[in-house]
């Protein structure tokens, strides 16, 4: 395979020659090809690889991916319905590839492509616990930072957050602190425990938490939402402060999916299995 002439051709240009890219012969080439390519170049030579008879499984999920399909899910999977000239090739691109995946078109080759790196970057709202998205009626909360129970409500981190939550002096206090404080996530088993934490200031704290750290520090965010649903679902925890969380998981840049990611493209491909003497005689 030659790679220098491959990237000549199709991983930096705009104009590819579909007669050089016929003129491949192996699922290898397109595999390279797919890998290489500068999507800023368009996606034309993308769409005649996804097509071809020659194109692996591996290729077309790998590609699948690159297309960053959560990013898309907040658009119908109707191209005429998207504005962005460039998001309508895209839309049409993975609809190509998940339809000839569901028909078996795709090669089974020897290239491997996991995307479980890939399951891990996007959140839409579909992942998030239904508990979380209803919002709380109740009392219209009083957000003025002057009223709050210390000067530095904004950047208290540490020892100092945890001193200005121990002296708040009703709900309305707490909820100030969690609606404007930046560091509420080295903090938020402390905000739980108080006795003013309601179905109104869980849920703020969850979302403020998660538009700050998005889809970093994994590992507390889970724990965090873990406790969270825990507290909500506590019958001794009251509804008293109004909280309405869509403003602010359209802020985390959460999306409210319009299509759902099939299960077979989050799944990894590898080589197919050689069948063994053994399994040869499972099957007798």
């Amino acid at each position: 395979m030659d790679t220098d002439f491959l990237d000549e051709c199709f991983s930096e240009t705009r104009n590819p020659d579909i007669n050089i890219f016929n003129a491949l012969t192996t699922s290898e080439e397109l595999h390279y090809v797919a890998k290489s390519h500068n999507w800023d170049c368009g996606v034309k030579v993308l769409e005649w690889i996804v097509k071809s008879p020659l194109c692996s499984e591996a290729t077309a999920l790998m590609l699948f991916w690159l297309a960053q399909p959560y990013y898309l899910q907040k658009y119908e999977l109707d191209a005429k319905k998207v504005e962005s000239a460039y998001d309508r090739q895209i839309i049409r691109l993975i609809r190509t590839i998940m339809e000839n995946f569901q028909n078996g078109f795709y090669q089974k080759t020897h290239i491997n492509y996991d995307p479980q790196s890939e399951l891990r970057e996007f959140v839409t709202i579909a992942d998030i616990p239904e508990l979380l998205c209803e919002g709380s009626k109740g009392k219209e909360p009083d957000i003025d930072p002057h009223r709050s129970v210390g000067t530095n409500v904004l950047s208290a981190s540490g020892s100092k957050l945890e001193e200005l939550i121990m002296n708040c002096k009703d709900r309305m206090d707490l909820y100030r602190i969690v609606y404007h404080n930046r560091n509420l996530l080295d903090c938020y088993k402390q905000i739980l425990e108080s006795t003013y934490c309601d179905k109104g200031i869980a849920p703020l704290m969850y979302w403020r938490i998660r538009t700050r750290y998005s889809n970093s520090r994994l590992d507390a965010m889970k724990d965090m939402e873990e406790k969270v649903v825990g507290k909500m679902n506590d019958k001794q925890c009251e509804e008293v402060i109004r909280y309405e969380p869509k403003s602010d998981w359209e802020n985390a840049s959460i999306l409210q999916a319009k299509w759902d990611i099939p299960e077979m493209m989050k799944k990894p491909i590898g080589p197919p299995e050689i069948p063994t003497e053994t399994s040869f005689n499972r099957l007798r």
